[in-house]
């Protein structure tokens, strides 16, 4: 479970707060009570961040097959780009 701590003591004691996520702790900081922020270990949002760099790579490399592709039926028709358009 999360330690949580307000802002005014997370002020006061961030040196500790730090050796806490260290150890591989997560920390929320309140403000009135209410979550406003989490100090997470970095090993956590590291893992994350891979993850959802990995799925955004996928979707890209699908996107990029499908408009790479003519015979496509999902290509997206449209004016050519760099044309002036003849509604003028």
């Amino acid at each position: 479970m999360d330690t949580a701590v307000s802002a005014a003591d997370a002020n006061r004691r961030f040196s500790e707060l730090l050796r806490t996520v260290k150890k591989g702790r997560s920390v929320v900081v309140t403000s009135h009570g209410k979550p406003v922020a989490k100090i997470t270990p970095v090993g956590e949002d590291e893992r994350a961040a891979e993850g959802a760099r990995s799925a955004l790579f996928a979707r890209l490399r699908t996107a990029r097959a499908l408009f790479a592709d003519p015979g496509s039926p999902r290509r997206i028709a449209g004016p050519a780009v760099g044309k002036r358009s003849a509604l003028r």
